[in-house]
């Protein structure tokens, strides 16, 4: 199987916010949605079921922590704070920790 990125901007979306994502899944042919943790704050997932469109959550749990200049550490933070904590590190705090770690160069 093949992953193909996309620019929505390829498509011709209609509606706002949740209507729109929608719309966006559909157009592509979409069956689920992987969203982050945060958006079950304000995520319809009826909406979703509605449209046959199944909604899944990320989990971030898991992944290691990294120092974070302000402890204690927090893992519901955006990839940008990963990147400015630890700079050329960051791959082995999203992959690197799953496989041989000397592949990498890293501990």
């Amino acid at each position: 199987m093949t992953t193909v990125f996309k620019d929505s901007r390829e498509y011709s979306a209609t509606g706002q916010k949740l209507e729109r994502l929608i719309d966006l899944v559909k157009q592509a042919k979409g069956d689920v949605y992987v969203s982050g943790p945060a958006a079950k704050d304000y995520i319809d997932e009826t909406r979703f079921r509605e449209e046959g469109v199944a909604l899944k959550y990320k989990s971030y749990s898991g992944y290691p922590e990294y120092p974070q200049f302000y402890p204690p550490f927090e893992h519901a933070v955006s990839i940008l704070d990963l990147l400015f904590q630890v700079g050329p590190d960051a791959p082995y705090f999203i992959w690197g920790w799953r496989q041989d770690n000397s592949a990498l160069g890293l501990p």
